[in-house]
């Protein structure tokens, strides 16, 4: 892409072995144009294989986690999250991963809004073996907010909510990046524009008796209502500037 550096060729290689150019990447993730460059890709997934790298749940009344190959992103699958209608009405995906260095690190979702919804948010769980750390960005449609949790774990504004079309069902991209080493957020990405949160803390709670890397990615519908939502990507980057 014309005029914008190239981040990966001048980033010291701790996770992985550099590349002298983001061929690798072009052929795997498509356009940059469809992913922030800054880091190193550590895993990422297009949903080619399923859910299987997935623990998938619903919660209420016609909830479910699914495939869909219809309104997809860059191939030819999208995870499809219904939220139930009832009790938390909820839908989710986690993963766990193996925490690596210690530095920012980078948690990037496409997501496409198929109707209206609560809330759709993405939290990351730090385990280090005496306390546990949580880090969760929100798109909030109810308050009409992007937000986050403070150290409290109370939700904070960041910003008014951009438009997020629902017809036709627009990819928007939502990264959070975060330090591991201290722990701390650093910034949120929606789409184009970027927020700062550098020095604010994640919440902190005690007693954590194992060292765990986890990701969550939750929509959260209406009461009597199966709001769907569609994940395209996911990726997780290490050595964030």
């Amino acid at each position: 892409m014309p005029d914008t550096p190239d981040w990966q060729r001048y980033l010291p290689g701790s996770e992985r072995y550099a590349l002298s150019d983001l061929g690798e990447l072009a052929a795997r993730l498509g356009s940059p144009l469809r992913f922030d460059r800054r880091g190193e890709v550590l895993w990422y997934d297009q949903f080619d294989h399923g859910l299987a790298p997935w623990t998938s749940a619903s919660f209420g009344t016609g909830g479910s986690v699914a495939i869909s190959t219809t309104d997809t992103f860059m191939s030819a699958n999208a995870a499809l999250l219904t939220a139930g209608s009832s009790s938390l009405r909820a839908a989710d995906l986690s993963k766990s991963i193996q925490q690596a260095s210690l530095g920012k690190w980078g948690f990037e979702v496409a997501v496409a809004f198929l109707s209206d919804w609560d809330y759709f948010e993405i939290v990351i769980t730090i385990r280090d073996g005496v306390d546990f750390y949580v880090a969760t960005v929100r798109l909030s449609l109810t308050d009409n907010e992007l937000q986050y949790s403070d150290s409290s774990g109370v939700f904070q504004k960041v910003a008014d909510l951009l438009d997020l079309t629902t017809s036709p069902p627009t990819y928007q991209m939502l990264k959070l990046v975060f330090d591991l080493s201290t722990p701390e957020y650093s910034h949120i990405r929606l789409g184009p524009t970027e927020y700062s949160l550098s020095g604010i803390a994640m919440k902190k709670t005690s007693g954590s008796d194992k060292a765990q890397f986890w990701a969550r990615i939750r929509l959260k519908g209406r009461a009597g209502e199966n709001d769907t939502a569609q994940v395209g990507h996911v990726i997780f980057t290490g050595n964030e500037p």
